[in-house]
């Protein structure tokens, strides 16, 4: 089965500052109580991660109970456009990027998925296939080995140029990615 890369422009020093903490407490706790308080504190800020609709007033009847990668995930929305449009991710053609940086570029291999939030066997996956996020400094690091590589390696610019292209377009706005399958 091949999986779909989505990935999304991602505020990730709002991230940091608001929710990462409480996503890897309530993931290695199991409550949930801290992150659905700041689910409806929130809320005129999020969107529903499925459709990238307005996340309505009855929310938490929608989550099953005590989850906390659903109520992590209903939180995340606030940094990243949830909707279609905000997905900038390499759809099935990542694995074969993914194998060409592993061959060529071992040092890049986070370029196109990031690095997992939480520690084992608490990380936050909630799609359950993988979730990964990249640090503007991740982004622009990936970004500027991948230009090095293509400068000595022109003949990957093509099978590459999805990549480039969506990690500047983080890189442009000084933000991170969101990686998820």
């Amino acid at each position: 089965m091949s999986m779909k890369h989505k990935a999304f422009v991602f505020d990730y020093a709002g991230f940091k500052r608001d929710l990462k903490g409480l996503i890897e407490k309530s993931l290695v706790t199991g409550e949930t109580a801290e992150l659905a308080a700041y689910v409806e504190e929130e809320r005129s800020k999020l969107t529903d991660p499925s459709d990238g609709r307005p996340l309505s007033a009855q929310w938490a009847k929608s989550l099953p109970a005590g989850d906390p990668q659903a109520y992590g995930l209903l939180a995340l929305t606030k940094f990243y456009d949830a909707s279609g449009r905000g997905d900038i991710g390499l759809g099935y053609e990542w694995s074969e990027i993914d194998d060409v940086l592993e061959r060529e570029a071992q040092d890049l291999q986070p370029a196109p998925l990031g690095r997992p939030v939480g520690q084992p066997p608490h990380y936050f996956d909630p799609g359950k296939m993988g979730s990964y996020f990249q640090t503007p400094a991740l982004v622009k690091q990936n970004l500027t080995g991948l230009r090095q590589l293509l400068r000595r390696r022109g003949d990957l610019e093509v099978l590459l140029k999805p990549v480039v292209e969506m990690l500047d377009k983080a890189a442009s706005q000084d933000k991170g990615l969101y990686v998820h399958f």
